[in-house]
C-alpha cells in the first residue's frame, strides 16, 4: 500500500542521462508523480535545491527498514497461525493466508534486492538491475492483491450473512476460483501500470527505492479505479456491521460471531487507507506549487505511513484470533469446572441416599 514520496536530489539528472529516450522522466508513486525536464522545459530541479536542510528526514529511512522487518514477522506469524486454523474456516483462510504469503514475499523480496544493491552500490550490473525490476513488478502485483483480496473477503462474508444457502453450495466451486480471478486481476493492474509508463526502478542509501517513468497519465487512471474496492468494501462492511445488530437484537440463533470478528479489522485497515489516500490527495494537490524543500520534507515523513495499513491489520487480526482463543479456552475451563462440581454433588447425593443419618 503506497503513499506518495517525492525525491529531489543530483541522482535525478543522472537517471536521466541514463534514459536518453525519454524527454521528460518522471517519480512515480501511487496514483501520484512528479515530473522533470532536462530539455529546458517544463518542471526541473533549481539549483537552490539545499540537501543539508532535508539530510534529517532522509535517514528516516533506516526507520522504514525496521517498519519492514516489524511489518515482515507480523505477516509470517499469521501465515503459520491462518495454516493451523485453515481446517475450521477453509475459505476465510486461505484469503488471509494468500494475503500474509503475498506480503511476507514482497518485503523478502524487497529486502534481498536492497541487499544486491548495497553490495554493487553505483557500479552498473544485469544482476541488480533485474532484481530491481522484479521488486517493482512484485510490489505492484502485492499492492492490487491486497486491496482486491480485502475486498473479497468483505464480500464473502456480506453472502454468507444474507445468501447462506447459496453461498454453502456454491463454496466447493468458488474456493480457489475467487483467488486465482484476483491474482490474475493484480498481475493485469501491474503489467498496464509498468509497462505503459516504461517504470523502471533504481535504489540509493538516503531514499530507498526510486520508481522512474515516461509521463503517462494510464497508471493514475488504473490506481484511482481501483480505489473503488475500498470504498465498497467500507460500505459492505457497514451493511454487515447493520445486519449483525439486528441479528443480536431479535435474537436469531446460528449468528457468527467469529467471521463478524474477521471483517472488523479488515473494516478498520480500509477505513485507514481509505482516509491515507484523501490525505495523499490533498497533500499533492496543495503542494504542488510549494518549494522542493517542503515538499520534500512532507512526503519524507509521510513515507513511514506505507506500511501502517498492512501493520494495522495484522496486528488487529492477530489479536483478534487470540482473542478468540483465550475466549474457547475460557468457556472450556468454565464447562470443566461445571461438570467437576455436578459430578460431586451427584456423588454426594448418592452417598447421602446410602448412608442416612441416624
Amino acid at each position: 500500500m503506497y503513499v506518495l514520496s517525492l525525491v529531489f536530489s543530483s541522482s535525478i539528472q543522472n537517471m536521466a542521462n541514463q534514459m536518453p529516450q525519454f524527454e521528460e522522466i518522471c517519480l512515480h508513486k501511487n496514483f501520484k508523480k512528479e515530473c522533470f525536464n532536462f530539455k529546458g522545459e517544463g518542471t526541473a530541479i533549481p539549483s537552490t535545491f539545499n540537501e543539508e536542510t532535508v539530510r534529517p528526514w532522509v535517514e528516516l529511512f533506516h526507520l522504514e527498514i525496521f517498519i519492514c522487518i516489524l511489518n515482515f514477522t507480523l505477516w509470517i506469524y499469521l501465515a503459520i497461525d491462518q495454516w493451523k486454523r485453515i481446517e475450521k474456516d477453509v475459505k476465510t483462510s486461505i484469503s488471509m493466508l494468500s494475503l500474509s504469503c503475498s506480503i511476507g514475499v514482497r518485503i523478502l523480496f524487497s529486502t534481498v534486492a536492497i541487499c544486491i544493491s548495497l553490495v554493487y552500490g553505483s557500479k552498473p550490473s544485469l544482476i541488480k538491475s533485474i532484481v530491481l525490476q522484479l521488486s517493482l513488478y512484485l510490489d505492484y502485483c502485492c499492492h492490487f492483491f491486497s486491496i482486491a483480496i480485502s475486498f473479497v473477503i468483505t464480500l464473502n462474508y456480506f453472502y454468507y450473512c444474507t445468501f447462506r444457502n447459496w453461498h454453502s453450495r456454491n463454496f466447493k466451486f468458488h474456493k480457489f476460483g475467487v483467488l486465482i480471478f484476483t491474482f490474475l486481476f493484480s498481475i493485469i493492474c501491474a503489467m498496464s501500470s509498468i509497462l505503459t509508463s516504461q517504470i523502471e526502478r533504481i535504489f540509493q542509501c538516503k531514499f530507498g527505492f526510486l520508481d522512474f517513468g515516461k509521463n503517462e497519465n494510464i497508471q493514475m487512471i488504473i490506481n484511482r479505479v481501483t480505489l473503488i474496492f475500498p470504498c465498497v468494501s467500507l460500505i459492505i462492511g457497514y451493511l454487515i456491521f447493520r445486519m449483525s445488530l439486528k441479528k443480536r437484537t431479535s435474537g436469531a440463533a446460528n449468528h457468527s460471531k467469529c467471521k463478524e470478528k474477521i471483517v472488523l479489522p479488515i473494516f478498520v485497515t480500509t477505513l485507514v487507507y481509505t482516509i491515507l489516500c484523501v490525505i495523499n490527495e490533498i497533500i499533492y494537490f496543495t503542494t504542488r506549487k510549494s518549494s522542493y524543500e517542503f515538499q520534500f520534507l512532507v512526503f519524507s515523513t509521510l513515507r513511514l505511513s506505507n506500511s501502517l495499513p498492512e501493520i494495522l491489520l495484522a496486528i488487529l487480526l492477530i489479536c483478534t484470533n487470540n482473542h478468540i482463543k483465550m475466549k474457547k479456552k475460557c468457556i472450556k475451563w468454565i464447562k470443566s469446572k461445571t461438570n467437576t462440581s455436578t459430578r460431586v454433588n451427584v456423588t454426594n447425593q448418592i452417598s447421602y441416599t446410602a448412608n442416612p443419618i441416624q
